[in-house]
C-alpha cells in the first residue's frame, strides 16, 4: 500500500518517481540501478561493497525545486532483502550521480543513452508514470536531460566498478 501511495502521490504532483530500482552510494552520490527482476540489481549491490547500499527494490526520486538544484535518491524502509550485508543507515537524500540500466554480459563496459532511451527506460521501470496523470509525463523526459543514463554490462563480479568509475568521470 505504501508503494502505491507513494507512487501515485509523486506521479500526481510531477515531482518525483517512485521506480524499481537499486541505489548504491558512491562517493557522497548515488548511482541508480534499473533493470527488471532477475538483471542482477542486487548482485550489483553485493558486489558493490564496501559501498552502501540505499536500496535493493524501490527507490524514490525528487526533481529539483530550481534549474541549480540536483535529483535526490531517498532512502526508503521497502527493502526485498532487509539483511543486506552493505545496507546503509542512511536516512537523508543523497544527490544523482547517474542511472545506469543493468545486462549482464562476459565483459564490464558503460555505453552512454540517449535522452530519448533514457526515458524509456524510467518509463519502464516506473509504476504509474506511464498511465498516471497526464501531469507526470513530463518528469522522465526531465530526468533524463538531467542525469547521465548508460548500459552497464557486467559480468557476476565486482570488475564493473573500474568501467562505472571512468564513466563517471567522463559525465561529469
Amino acid at each position: 500500500v505504501l508503494r502505491v501511495a507513494t507512487a501515485w502521490r509523486l506521479a500526481a504532483s510531477g515531482r518525483g518517481l517512485l521506480l524499481h530500482a537499486a541505489a548504491v552510494e558512491d562517493d557522497d552520490e548515488a548511482l541508480v540501478l534499473l533493470g527488471p527482476s532477475g538483471a542482477g540489481k542486487t548482485t550489483a549491490l553485493r558486489l558493490s561493497s564496501p559501498r552502501p547500499a540505499i536500496a535493493d527494490d524501490v527507490v524514490i526520486l525528487t526533481a529539483p525545486r530550481d534549474e541549480a538544484g540536483r535529483w535526490l535518491v531517498h532512502p526508503t524502509p521497502l527493502w526485498a532483502e532487509p539483511r543486506l550485508a552493505s545496507r546503509s543507515a542512511r536516512l537523508s537524500p543523497l544527490p544523482l550521480a547517474g542511472v545506469l540500466r543493468l545486462a549482464q554480459a562476459k565483459r564490464p563496459a558503460v555505453e552512454a543513452l540517449s535522452a530519448a532511451a533514457a526515458a524509456a527506460c524510467v518509463l519502464a521501470h516506473a509504476p504509474f508514470a506511464a498511465g498516471g496523470p497526464v501531469v507526470a509525463a513530463h518528469v522522465p523526459e526531465r530526468l533524463a536531460r538531467a542525469v547521465p543514463f548508460a548500459t552497464l554490462r557486467f559480468a557476476l563480479d565486482a570488475g564493473f566498478w573500474p568501467a562505472v568509475e571512468a564513466w563517471r568521470a567522463d559525465s561529469r
